[in-house]
């Protein structure tokens, strides 16, 4: 895969399942500019102001991939790129662990209850829990001592054995 700007792929991925807004899209190009790429279509779109209209964003972005040699994702490919984005981003201490699970707890009911995100989900609410309680029921052994390593193993196993190769 061609050397891509930074967030790419997440904003790709987010605006597709609902996650990210057009606002994105504009940073997302001030972003790629900034990190030394460049086209027409990229600097119009960076140079965009509200109100946005979805469909000149859509022309520009999806211009600017063309322009810039950007491999579009696959919608079916949008979901395991977007947690890949979230996780890694958790694992680098940009997001903390519940910024991410709040995240994910959302795809996964945004998804009708995906089954492969359930896990996200109780993990999330177990958390949560123990915020507040001493006791949950979500995730069987976890208490408020190891919770956090938990969901820290989770995270890396999810990755090892799911996670896309998303350009960082």
């Amino acid at each position: 895969m061609e050397k891509v700007p930074p967030r790419t792929y997440e904003i790709q991925a987010g605006y597709i399942l609902g996650f990210e807004n057009l606002q994105s899209w504009v940073d997302w190009a001030d972003e790629a500019i900034v990190a030394g790429f460049d086209s027409q279509s990229l600097r119009i779109l960076a140079g965009l102001q509200q109100p946005y209209d979805d469909l000149e964003i859509h022309r520009l972005s999806t211009k600017a991939f063309i322009e810039l040699n950007i491999v579009p994702l696959k919608v079916e490919s949008c979901i395991s790129y977007y947690i890949t984005t979230i996780l890694r981003q958790t694992l680098d201490g940009k997001l903390t662990q519940k910024q991410t699970l709040l995240k994910l707890m959302q795809l996964y009911l945004a998804t009708h209850h995906e089954k492969s995100l359930k896990d996200f989900y109780l993990l999330y609410h177990a958390a949560s829990d123990l915020e507040t309680s001493k006791d949950q029921w979500y995730w069987k052994g976890a208490n408020r001592g190891n919770i956090a390593k938990i969901i820290d193993d989770y995270f890396q196993d999810w990755l090892k054995n799911h996670g896309q190769n998303v350009p960082a």
